[in-house]
């Protein structure tokens, strides 16, 4: 990579998290999504922005080009969950910015947008936990678990096309002393 350096943004301010549920995947409205924006680079040399996405600070598993836009839409985020962002510049030659200021953002739950749907549990000693739901049309739903009620992670993700009791079966659940569940809903 070209070591020749480049600067993003001239402020101190240089990503904002906008306004949930924007457009989002072929212009359906998504709650679980959010709109990152920046100020763009000065340089005229400027060939385009990558942003940056992880679920912990400075540890980013995925990058998008955005090429020269100044903002990009960010879908599907899961409810409750921490996200961290970064963008940086790049230039026709290769050479890439350091990362910009890091932005966090949490998907609130906050009942209109996204909401926990009650559940039903199916457990026996031999057999591996199930949870029944029903869900809606339009709406996404995250089945997640704890073993501790402070750290969550999300086991499945549903797409509710119908109204119909769904059912979810744990097939790990047998690895786990004790194990919590949830399921949240939103809107797509």
């Amino acid at each position: 990579m070209n070591q020749r350096s480049l600067r993003l943004c001239p402020t101190p301010l240089q990503l904002l998290v906008l306004v949930l549920g924007l457009i989002c995947i072929a212009g359906s409205t998504r709650s679980f999504a959010a709109t990152l924006e920046w100020n763009p680079n000065p340089e005229p040399e400027i060939a385009g922005y990558k942003v940056y996405i992880g679920t912990q600070s400075r540890n980013y598993d995925r990058c998008i080009d955005v090429g020269l836009a100044t903002s990009h839409v960010l879908c599907l985020l899961v409810p409750l969950q921490t996200y961290y962002f970064a963008v940086t510049a790049y230039a026709v030659d290769g050479a890439e910015s350091d990362f910009s200021d890091e932005v966090t953002y949490v998907r609130s739950v906050d009942g209109t947008s996204a909401w926990f749907v009650p559940l039903r549990m199916v457990f026996s000693a031999d057999a591996p936990v199930s949870l029944e739901f029903t869900n809606g049309v339009s709406c996404d739903y995250f089945v997640q678990g704890s073993t501790n009620l402070v750290n969550w992670e999300t086991l499945n993700r549903f797409s509710g096309d119908t109204n119909v009791l769904k059912q979810w079966t744990d097939t790990n659940s047998s690895q786990y002393p004790s194990r919590f569940y949830r399921v949240i809903g939103g809107q797509q």
